[in-house]
């Protein structure tokens, strides 16, 4: 397969170099099996869909990530966009392509998903017990499990940002957080549509899906409740992420105005001393004529300046700026 990779899994074996004519023989068979393709050509998206028999509506998709999750119902089969968080901060989610028919799943990415990667690896040698449905249910749950570790992680970051703004602000915290913000925001997209795709399990795409029993709805609304803690954990992050961002302009705004209230103390103490000056410096008549002399010229400026001074520290002592 023309894929940077290519697994086939099937109950207790896994096969990393498929062919289709593989494919062809699990499909005629009507065996119980997963197909999951990271990064497939053009070429090999268009073959995927002959051979499934999937609709080109939900192929042409595949060729074009970037959508919006959503579920498509085509009959036989089902066309369900889905997303994981990403674990290495390169990308804030993954997006996950995922086609189902009865007892058929097949994943597309084109990146890495370690969600998917981590469940062959728990369970490749485990028997299939999770046939149909249940078996996309359990895919689909592998992918919004990755979801609350990332938002523990960011909860806990948020935190020791919300210790170090009260401590001391900096420029960089700032553009710390407008970055996690910026994630959450991702993720929140990923999130919400998903919960709302699934509807609790009793959403007319849901009920329409082939194969649907009460015991695979059951699943789904487990997802479901999966997703709505999810999406409230999302919410959540981003209230605390909005609560620390508002600390660090309160608090940048505190120090800069005990900033203004340091500078206008010093101009207020300074303000008598350079009215003292101007005044002495204009040589009235009257000052020349009863102000005879070095000394009462001293006497009377250093004793009308420090009153001028204790008035001020008076008046600032009692305002409580120091």
């Amino acid at each position: 397969m023309d894929a940077e990779r290519a697994t086939l899994v099937e109950s207790g074996s896994v096969d990393r170099e498929p062919t289709w004519d593989t494919v062809r023989d699990h499909l005629g068979a009507g065996r119980t099996f997963w197909l999951d393709l990271q990064a497939p050509s053009d070429d090999e998206i268009d073959r995927m869909g002959d051979v499934f028999g999937f609709h080109r509506l939900a192929v042409e998709d595949t060729h074009h990530f970037n959508q919006r999750a959503k579920l498509v119902d085509y009959e036989d089969h089902a066309f369900i966009v889905a997303f994981a968080a990403a674990l290495d901060r390169v990308h804030d989610r993954i997006e996950v392509h995922c086609y189902y028919r009865p007892g058929v799943v097949v994943t597309v990415h084109r990146q890495q998903c370690p969600a998917i990667d981590g469940w062959l690896d728990r369970h490749v040698d485990h028997e299939f017990d999770a046939p149909g449905l249940v078996l996309l249910y359990r895919v689909l749950d592998a992918l919004a499990a990755t979801f609350p570790p990332v938002l523990e992680e960011i909860d806990e970051r948020l935190t020791e940002l919300e210790d170090a703004v009260l401590a001391d602000p900096v420029p960089d915290q700032m553009g710390e957080l407008s970055a996690m913000k910026r994630q959450l925001s991702h993720l929140r997209r990923a999130v919400i549509p998903s919960r709302d795709t699934l509807g609790g399990g009793t959403s007319l795409a849901i009920e329409e899906l082939p194969g649907m029993t009460d015991e695979a709805r059951r699943y789904f609304r487990d997802l479901y409740d999966h997703l709505v803690h999810v999406a409230d954990q999302v919410d959540s992050e981003r209230e605390h992420a909005s609560s620390v961002m508002d600390v660090y302009l309160t608090t940048v705004n505190n120090k800069q105005n005990d900033v203004m209230k340091q500078l206008t103390a010093v101009s207020t103490f300074f303000l008598p001393l350079m009215f003292l000056t101007g005044f002495f410096g204009m040589n009235f008549a009257w000052m020349v004529r009863h102000v005879e002399g070095s000394v009462p010229f001293l006497t009377l400026g250093i004793s009308l300046q420090a009153m001028s001074v204790a008035a001020v520290l008076v008046l600032l002592k009692r305002r409580g700026w120091f």
